[in-house]
């Protein structure tokens, strides 16, 4: 299978890390930025003109289609399992579980890690 776009960010990050579990998780290939320096190449002008927040991680898909926030982007992976993928939930309900947690862990846990 090829990637299904590129995450961009530092590997050592905890919520570029975040993404890529998911990704490994479910078997989805991601092409990755192993030479990125936060602060540096976030700043630049070629960066800022594809997310203009600076915010990092970022992802890069097919058609141009970008996201920033780690959750978007895990959340967006998570979707190219198909609709079958364990990290959606198969019910409404379901799905704001796992909403819940991966809130709760965005707020609570990544501000220790970060």
């Amino acid at each position: 299978m090829a990637p299904i776009g590129t995450l961009t960010g530092p590997m050592g990050n905890p919520r570029n890390n975040k993404v890529r579990i998911v990704a490994q998780f479910l078997g989805i290939e991601l092409n990755t930025t192993p030479d990125f320096v936060m602060n540096v190449d976030n700043k630049k002008e070629e960066y800022i003109a594809k997310f203009p927040t600076g915010k990092v991680p970022a992802f890069e898909g097919a058609n141009d289609f970008r996201l920033v926030d780690s959750s978007a982007i895990a959340y967006y992976v998570a979707s190219q399992a198909g609709s079958n993928s364990p990290l959606l939930g198969q019910t409404a309900e379901e799905t704001a579980e796992i909403l819940q947690y991966m809130f709760f862990a965005e707020a609570d846990f990544m501000p220790a890690l970060a």
